[in-house]
């Protein structure tokens, strides 16, 4: 798919603090792409400058083959929505959506025709067109920001936490409306959010960014699937995150994991473990002697009947079983989270509520716990800390 926005090199610093590093990016015609990460990594940064509220101290932005860096903000053709509505109190709905200046220089029909194109597209009857800002609700208020910010047509739209500000129920509706509008004006969007699960739900791309660079970018389901460093398996869904060490056993290598829960180098390795053959999915290369960290999704581990006797070896076989200690059954609703201690070691495994789930009288009994090999990531411990 072809790029309409391009970003190169673009750096941005208060002070000594980075806080974007010689970032590169496209935003591709007629997509959405979401942009993940925790509060400080450099989101709103990024989309005030590409909307040119603030100047970079280096880079280039260029749209359409066109370097955009020296145009004012009106007349780069790009639309921003924020985690605030901001309606002018004193103005109507109508007055709202029809303020922007490029609109007021159209005929009167025109604007008008315009102004109900986009109310329409945001599911805004003609009830509300006469209210003011203070007789909306969060949704409908939400709605007449982003009514606004189309009816000029622009080639891009920036939307800033947009949804951050509503409940639940309200954010999990706007975000099918908000893709559904997308696909039919094909728009693309630039999303900042730190909800991840609103930006798997909403993206095409996913690109997550921590402390002013990319950790990851690309579709937003094999981003999700294919973690490439411990950073985005822990940020990016719910992941047990372990340290663990790698020995030769002989007939192959195993990683055995750490007893503390905590991040710490210090602490014992248990025999409880998983043998590296065959290979786990990861680009890094096991070494007998190092350390590591090692990922697994909390959704893709089972729990079953204790094994019996099982000795946790675990060579050679395709999926892992090891038996545990269940400590905890957390109830979530939807799903059902198994809290089980191995040896000192902390697994979560999380399995829909079916209605059939472990009873809380199963505590502190033995269960087993189990997944495919190739479900699990292997990170070098410098990752963390990138």
């Amino acid at each position: 798919m072809e790029a309409l926005l391009k970003v190169k090199n673009l750096s941005k610093s208060y002070g000594k603090q980075a806080i974007l590093k010689s970032l590169n990016l496209d935003v591709r015609k007629g997509e959405i792409l979401a942009l993940l990460g925790p509060s400080g990594s450099g989101k709103s940064t990024l989309l005030n400058i590409l909307a040119g509220l603030l100047e970079p101290d280096l880079g280039e932005v260029t749209m359409d083959g066109n370097n955009i860096m020296q145009l004012k903000p009106e007349l780069r053709q790009i639309g921003m929505v924020f985690q605030e509505s901001l309606l002018f109190p004193h103005k109507s709905v109508e007055k709202n959506v029809t303020f922007a200046p490029r609109i007021n220089k159209l005929d009167k029909r025109e604007k008008f025709n315009r102004f109900e194109e986009v109310m329409n597209m945001m599911q805004l009857p003609c009830e509300l067109w006469d209210k003011f800002p203070h007789e909306l609700s969060g949704g409908e208020a939400q709605r007449v920001a982003l009514a606004r910010a189309l009816i000029s047509r622009p080639k891009l739209l920036l939307l800033d936490e947009p949804l951050a500000n509503l409940d639940r129920k309200l954010r999990s509706e706007l975000e099918i409306e908000l893709r559904a509008v997308q696909k039919n004006i094909y728009l693309p969007f630039l999303y900042v959010t730190h909800n991840q699960d609103e930006a798997i739900a909403v993206a095409d791309r996913l690109l997550i960014l921590n402390e002013g660079s990319i950790e990851q970018e690309g579709e937003t389901e094999d981003v999700y699937q294919n973690p490439k460093t411990a950073f985005v398996s822990e940020f990016l869904g719910r992941s047990n995150l372990i340290r663990c060490l790698a020995v030769d056993k002989g007939k192959g290598l195993k990683i055995e994991f750490n007893k503390q829960k905590s991040r710490q180098e210090a602490g014992n390795y248990i025999s409880t473990g998983i043998a590296i053959y065959p290979p786990i999915a990861s680009d890094v290369k096991i070494e007998a002697g190092k350390k590591y960290l090692y990922s697994i999704r909390n959704e893709k581990i089972s729990i079953k009947d204790s094994n019996s006797g099982n000795d946790n070896d675990n060579m050679g076989n395709k999926d892992v079983e090891i038996d545990g200690k269940l400590r905890d059954i957390v109830f979530r609703g939807q799903t059902v989270d198994y809290i089980v201690d191995i040896e000192g070691v902390e697994l979560i495994a999380t399995e829909s509520n079916t209605g059939k789930q472990l009873q809380k009288s199963k505590i502190g009994t033995q269960v087993c716990v189990t997944w495919n090999r190739e479900s699990g990531f292997v990170y070098d411990v410098q990752q963390k800390s990138k």
